[in-house]
C-alpha cells in the first residue's frame, strides 16, 4: 500500500469546540502535505464546518469525506461513534442527526438510539475511541455486549457499514489492549477493521498549543496537575509510514481507509 492510498478518516477541526486546533482548510492542507488524496472531517457533535471543509478540499484537489463524531446517550456517560457520509441520503440523515441532538440536548449534544434507528441509512460507522460502547466492551472482554452492540449498530447502518476502528495511542491507557481485542472480535463477528487517528491537531509540534486550548476549555492553569492534558499522546495527523509500522500485522485495516473513501465519494451541488 502506498502513502497516497491511506486516508485519515477521523479528524477534528476547530469546530470541535475547544477540543481541536486546526481550521478545516488546515486539515485539508495537512492531508495533502502527507501525500493523501482524501481526508474526512468528523467534528464532535456538530456539522458547522462541513461545507467550508468541502469547498477547501475541492480547491486543493483533495477528496472531501463528510462526517461527524456523535455522542450516543447512555446511562453513565455518552458513547462516541464516528459517522461518515456514503450517499446524498446519508448526508441528509447526518444533518437530521445533528439537528435532533442540538435541539433536544445540551452541550455537547447527545444522540438517542431512536434517532439513529430513523436516520442511519447512507452512513458508515467507525467505533471510535476507547470510550465507545464496543471498544469498552471489547477491553472488558465482554463478548456478549460486543455482539449485542455490533448487531444493534448494524441494524441502524447496514451489515457492511460498521468498522472496528484501531487507534495508535500508546500513551492512552488501555488503547493497545483495546486494539488487540477489537482485532479478535472483528474476526469472530466478521466486522472489518480500519485504522483511524482521532486527530485534534495537524503536526506533533502543535501539541503545546492544543494543550493551551484544553486549559481554556477547563478554565485551568497549564501547570495544574489535575487537569486533562493530551500533550504526551499522539493526536496529530500522522504520516502513513508511522501507522503502517504500528499496524503491520493488520494491513487490511490500513487498506480499508481507501475502501471507505471510495465508498464515501459524495458530490454536493450548490
Amino acid at each position: 500500500m502506498k502513502a497516497e492510498d491511506f486516508v485519515h478518516l477521523h479528524c477534528h477541526s476547530t469546530y470541535s469546540l475547544l477540543q481541536a486546533l486546526p481550521s478545516p482548510e488546515e486539515v485539508v492542507l495537512r492531508a495533502k502535505e502527507l501525500g493523501g488524496r482524501g481526508v474526512a472531517l468528523t467534528d464532535i457533535g456538530y456539522t458547522y464546518g462541513l461545507i467550508e471543509f468541502y469547498q477547501y478540499a475541492q480547491k486543493h484537489g483533495i477528496q472531501p469525506i463528510l462526517g461527524m463524531e456523535i455522542l450516543i446517550q447512555e446511562e453513565k456517560a455518552p458513547s462516541p461513534l464516528v459517522l461518515l457520509v456514503e450517499t446524498l441520503e446519508g448526508y441528509g440523515n447526518l444533518l437530521q442527526i445533528a439537528t435532533a441532538s442540538a435541539l433536544k440536548s445540551g452541550h455537547p449534544p447527545v444522540v438517542t438510539l431512536s434517532t439513529l434507528e430513523h436516520y442511519g441509512r447512507g452512513l458508515v460507522a467507525l467505533t471510535g475511541s476507547a470510550e465507545g460502547a464496543i471498544p469498552k466492551a471489547a477491553l472488558a472482554e465482554n463478548a456478549a455486549e460486543v455482539r449485542r452492540v455490533t448487531e444493534q449498530y448494524r441494524s441502524f447502518f447496514g451489515k457492511d457499514n460498521l468498522y472496528f476502528e484501531l487507534l495508535d495511542l500508546p500513551s492512552v491507557a488501555g488503547q493497545s489492549e483495546t486494539n488487540q481485542q477489537l482485532i479478535r472480535f472483528g474476526k469472530e463477528l466478521a466486522v472489518p477493521l480500519v485504522v483511524g487517528s482521532a486527530s485534534r491537531y495537524c503536526r506533533p509540534e502543535d501539541s503545546e498549543a492544543h494543550d493551551v486550548l484544553l486549559c481554556i476549555q477547563q478554565n485551568a492553569h497549564i501547570e495544574d496537575p489535575n487537569r486533562l492534558s493530551l500533550r504526551d499522546s499522539a493526536f496529530s495527523m500522522r504520516p502513513f509510514v508511522e501507522l503502517a509500522n504500528a499496524f503491520s500485522s493488520v494491513p487490511e485495516a490500513l487498506e480499508n481507509t481507501r475502501v471507505i473513501a471510495d465508498r464515501c465519494d459524495v458530490n454536493i451541488e450548490f
